[in-house]
C-alpha cells in the first residue's frame, strides 16, 4: 500500500490506525488524573484554577481597601458637617493649594492609578466570566451528539451561558452586575474643588469704544484677546476662576444691555450671545490666589466599595463551592486536542476537514469571526467614528480664536473651564432646601462613557481573542508543539498556562491600552465641585466637559478599529482548515492521537498511511498534498474497520463517558 507521499507500509501499519479501539481505557484513566490534577489548586502551579483562586484573592483584598477607605471617608465628612446629615458633605479634602500648581497633574495622577486598579478589577472580572462560558465535557458531548451540533470556544460569549438557565448563569449575571457600578462610580471618587466667584459677584464694565478711554483701566489690569474675552463672557453664567473685575469695550453697534448681562453672569433668557467681531477690547482685574483641592467624594467610593465586595465574596465561594469550578472545563486549542484524544466525544461521519481536493487557499483572519463579530464591528465602527466627529466639532467651537497654546491651557486634559460645564447641581444643603441633591446623579451622567467604553473594548478584544487563537492553531502546521492547555497536568507532552487565549505579553499590552482608554474617557466629562462660603458643606457641582479628551479617545478609538479591520480583511496563504474556534474541528483533526501525548508534542499536516488520505494531528507529519481528497474520521473508521473484520458498531464505536 502506498500513502500519499508515495511511501509503502505493510499490514502492521493498521495497527496505528486503530489505537483508539484499545486505548479507551487508557483515555478513561488519563482522563481522571487530569480530574484529579484540576482539583489541584496550588498558586504555585500552571492552570486557569489555581490562578482564579489567585483572583479571589486579589479581589478580596483590594474590597478591605475600599471599604477601609469609604469608612474613613464617610467618619470624615461626618464630623466636616455640624449638621451631622451626611449628605450635606459630599467630599473631603485630600490635598489643598493654587490652582496654578501641580494640582491639576495630581488630580491626573491619582485619575491614572484609579483606572490600573479599574482595569485589575474588571480584567479579573472577565477571566472568571469566561470560566462560567467555558464548557465542560457534558455540555460538549451533549451538544456535539445532536445533528450536526458544534461548541464555539475561546471567548467571552453571552450566548452560550444565557441560553440555558441554571446558578452558572446567575453567577455570571453576577460578575456582569456588579462591575456596573464599578464603571460608573469608580473614575467619581476622586474629584476636583475650586473655590469660584459665582454669577453677579464680581465687577463689570461695558462701554462702547466711541466711550473709552485706556487711561480708565486701573494699573494692574491684563489686556485679553477678543476671542479669550467671549470665553469669559459665554462661562459667566456657570462661575468664574479668573478675574475679580472685568471690562468689555464692545463697537457701538453692539447692544450694550446684552453684554451686560453676560459680562455680570446673569444675561435674560434668548439674549443673543457674545461674538468676537463685537467685542473691540477686554480687560480684567485678575484673581490674586486662587485655591483649588483634590478631593475624595464618600458616595460614588461607597457605591464602588460595595459592588466590589459583593463581587469578591461571590467569587471567593463559587471559585470553592460551585461544581463547574470543580471540574474540567475546556477553553483552549489544547484543551480540545486532548480530548480529541481520549475520544471522549464521537465524531461525526458527514463532517469533513476539507470539503473537496485540498488546495491551498488566502484566508482572511476575518474568516475565524462570528456573525455576532460582524454587529460587533459596525457597533464599534459607528462609535469611534462618532465620538471623533463629536470631538471634532466641539474643539473646533471652544478653540476657535484662540492660540493653540490658551487652547490646550482652558481647554486641554483635565482642564476645568466655566465655558464647558453644563448641568449645574448641589448637594448637602439641597436636601434641607427640599430640593434633591443632583449631585449623585451627576456622577452617573460623567462616567456613562465609562460603560460604553467597556462594551466596545470587550467587542473588540474578543475579535482580537479569536484571531489569535486562529494564530496559535495554524502554528501547528508542520511544527511540533506541546499542546497549551488551560489546566493543571503533570504530562511532559503537554504545556499547562494559566491564561485562558492570549499570552501574557498580548495581555499586559491589551490592559495597558484598556487603562489609557478608560483614564482618556474619565477626562471627556468629569464632575467639579464649586466651594461655597461654607466651604463643601454648601458646594455647587457641575459637569465639565474636555474637547480635547474627546478629540483624542475618537481618534484613539477609531485608530484601533481601523487596525484590526485592514488585519481582519488582509488574506493569509494557508494550508490548514479554518478552525474557527470550532470544537469539532479540532477534535476531528486529533482522531489519530492516543494519550498520553509524545514528549515532543504534536504538530499539524499529512498523516496518511496505508493508502488513505487523512490529515490532522501527530507526531511525525508530512505537507499536504494538493489534490488529495483526505477523508473524515468516520469513512477511516469504517475503511479500517472493514479490512480489519471489525464492526463498525461494536469495537469502532468511540466511548463516552
Amino acid at each position: 500500500m502506498h500513502s500519499a507521499h508515495g511511501e509503502s507500509y505493510d499490514m502492521e501499519d493498521y495497527e496505528t490506525l486503530i489505537a483508539d479501539k484499545t486505548a479507551d481505557q487508557t483515555s478513561l484513566s488519563h482522563h481522571s488524573q487530569y480530574d484529579s490534577a484540576v482539583r489541584e489548586t496550588s498558586l504555585y502551579r500552571p492552570g486557569y484554577l489555581g490562578f482564579a483562586h489567585l483572583i479571589s484573592y486579589v479581589l478580596l483584598f483590594l474590597a478591605a481597601a475600599f471599604d477601609a477607605c469609604a469608612i474613613i471617608a464617610i467618619v470624615f465628612a461626618l464630623q466636616d458637617n455640624g449638621s451631622g446629615s451626611l449628605f450635606s458633605v459630599a467630599s473631603i479634602t485630600l490635598l489643598s493649594g493654587s490652582c496654578d500648581g501641580n494640582l491639576h497633574t495630581i488630580n491626573l495622577g491619582l485619575h491614572v492609578l484609579i483606572n490600573v486598579v479599574g482595569t485589575l478589577i474588571l480584567g479579573s472580572s472577565n477571566f472568571l466570566q469566561q470560566i462560567c462560558t467555558s464548557p465542560e465535557l457534558s455540555d460538549i458531548q451533549k451538544e456535539m451528539s445532536v445533528g450536526s451540533g458544534d461548541v464555539f470556544f475561546g471567548a467571552n460569549s453571552p450566548f452560550r451561558v444565557l441560553r440555558r438557565w441554571s446558578w452558572l448563569t446567575v453567577l455570571w449575571i453576577t460578575f456582569i452586575l456588579t462591575s456596573v457600578p464599578i464603571h460608573l462610580m469608580l473614575n467619581g471618587f476622586i474629584g476636583y474643588a475650586i473655590l469660584a466667584q459665582t454669577p453677579g459677584s464680581w465687577g463689570y464694565t461695558v462701554v462702547e469704544t466711541s466711550n473709552f478711554s485706556p487711561a480708565e483701566i486701573p494699573n494692574g489690569w491684563n489686556e485679553t484677546t477678543s476671542a479669550r474675552c467671549v470665553q469669559y463672557l459665554l462661562g459667566s453664567i456657570a462661575f468664574n476662576t479668573d478675574y475679580t473685575n472685568i471690562t468689555v469695550v464692545t463697537t457701538d453697534a453692539a447692544s450694550n444691555s446684552d453684554y451686560q448681562g453676560w459680562a455680570s453672569g446673569e444675561p435674560a433668557q434668548g439674549t443673543p450671545v457674545p461674538k468676537t467681531s463685537e467685542v473691540v477690547q477686554c480687560f480684567i482685574d485678575p484673581v490674586a490666589t486662587t485655591i483649588c483641592e483634590v478631593t475624595l467624594r464618600w458616595f460614588p467610593l461607597f457605591c464602588t466599595s460595595v459592588a466590589l465586595t459583593i463581587k469578591a465574596i461571590v467569587a471567593f465561594f463559587s471559585i470553592r463551592f460551585h461544581s463547574h469550578f470543580r471540574s474540567r472545563i475546556y477553553n483552549s486549542i489544547g484543551d480540545m486536542l486532548v480530548l480529541g484524544a481520549e475520544k471522549k466525544v464521537p465524531l461525526k461521519p458527514d463532517y469533513k476537514i476539507f470539503p473537496g481536493p485540498f488546495r491551498p487557499r488566502k484566508v482572511r483572519w476575518a474568516h475565524a469571526l462570528g456573525k455576532e463579530d460582524l454587529l460587533s464591528a459596525m457597533f464599534i465602527w459607528l462609535s469611534a467614528a462618532g465620538v471623533l466627529i463629536m470631538g471634532t466639532i466641539f474643539w473646533t467651537s471652544v478653540a476657535f480664536g484662540l492660540s493653540l497654546s490658551d487652547a490646550f491651557r482652558e481647554f486641554g486634559l483635565g482642564s476645568v473651564d466655566p465655558a464647558t460645564v453644563f448641568v449645574p447641581g448641589q448637594s448637602g444643603t439641597s436636601i434641607d432646601d427640599e430640593q434633591p441633591a443632583t449631585f449623585p446623579l451627576q456622577v452617573l451622567v460623567a462616567n456613562s462613557p465609562q460603560l460604553w467604553l467597556s462594551i466596545g473594548y470587550l467587542l473588540w478584544n474578543n475579535q482580537v481573542t479569536r484571531i489569535w487563537m486562529e494564530r496559535e492553531w495554524r502554528s501547528f502546521y508542520l511544527r511540533r508543539h506541546r499542546p497549551r492547555v488551560s489546566h493543571y497536568s503533570r504530562e511532559i507532552g503537554l504545556r499547562p498556562t494559566r491564561w485562558l487565549q492570549l499570552p501574557y505579553w498580548l495581555t499586559g499590552i491589551l490592559m495597558a491600552l484598556s487603562t489609557a482608554m478608560h483614564w482618556l474617557v474619565s477626562q471627556t466629562m468629569f464632575v467639579v465641585e464649586i466651594l461655597g462660603e461654607k466651604g463643601h458643606a454648601d458646594s455647587l457641582f457641575y459637569t465639565n466637559y474636555s474637547p480635547f479628551a474627546i478629540l483624542v479617545i475618537g481618534a484613539v478609538a477609531t485608530v484601533l478599529v481601523l487596525a484590526i479591520t485592514i488585519y481582519s480583511f488582509v488574506p493569509i496563504r494557508t494550508s490548514m482548515p479554518l478552525m474557527g474556534g470550532s470544537t469539532r474541528m479540532v477534535i476531528e483533526s486529533s482522531r489519530m492521537l492516543t494519550t498520553p501525548l509524545p514528549e515532543k508534542g504534536v504538530a499539524w499536516g499529512d498523516i496518511s498511511r496505508s493508502g488513505i488520505p487523512m490529515a490532522g494531528f501527530g507526531e511525525d507529519v508530512g505537507p499536504l498534498v494538493e489534490g488529495a481528497v483526505y477523508v473524515s474520521g468516520k469513512e477511516e473508521e469504517s475503511e479500517v474497520d472493514a479490512r480489519r473484520g471489525y464492526s463498525s458498531h461494536s469495537e469502532s464505536q468511540p466511548l463516552i463517558s
